[in-house]
């Protein structure tokens, strides 16, 4: 499958989300990082993962870095201002200051949200490639709809059978990537603290 064909289904599956309006311009961004999920990932990571207190502080920190470079940037002097503009028009870049002010405090305020969610703290990263895309699916949810991630379950329905616009995009993104673990498991782990989860 080629790399356009992927992007282009899990961008589908992300714009099927009720998004936010002021959100909908991160759709593309979110995309690409989850298109990189595409290529080989190997079962054990390379690295020592990070604690959910470690991630908490690192999200935290970055929620206080962004408010720093955006108050900088919104307190600049009118002639710092001009110089900034003429340099990004120099380097080819189109600078709108307003805009990236406003994209810097959206980043930290979804920094801060993601650092406050219910179980950012007991977190641990997991291994399995499965698991990590699922993750990221909810984070992703999470900061275009507002809203937490949730799977539900008709009580009255004879089948049981799990719905939700997470669960679907979970479905779709990992039919984009090939995954074949299950969606559903997956999603449900996600969610869950570790004590819950499956293997």
């Amino acid at each position: 499958m080629d790399d356009d064909s992927v992007r282009a289904k899990i961008e589908a599956a992300y714009r099927r989300l009720p998004v936010l309006s002021e959100r909908a311009g991160g759709i593309p961004t979110l995309v690409e990082g989850m298109a990189a999920a595409a290529g080989p990932v190997p079962e054990r990571p390379r690295f020592r993962p990070k604690g959910g207190n470690q991630v908490k502080t690192e999200l935290l920190d970055l929620q206080r870095k962004a408010a720093a470079v955006a108050n900088a940037l919104d307190g600049l002097h009118w002639f710092s201002r001009l110089e900034l503009g003429a340099g990004a028009t120099r380097s080819g870049v189109r600078l709108d200051r307003a805009v990236l002010v406003e994209a810097i405090r959206q980043l930290g305020a979804d920094a801060g949200e993601a650092a406050n969610a219910a179980n950012v703290e007991s977190w641990r990263p997991a291994s399995s490639r499965a698991a990590v895309v699922a993750k990221c699916l909810a984070l992703d949810y999470r900061q275009l709809t507002g809203k937490p991630p949730t799977i539900t379950v008709d009580s009255y329905s004879d089948t049981s059978v799990a719905t939700g616009p997470y669960l679907t995009l979970v479905q779709a993104v990992f039919a984009a990537l090939e995954i074949t673990a299950s969606a559903e498991r997956a999603a449900r782990n996600a969610l869950a603290t570790p004590k819950d989860t499956k293997i």
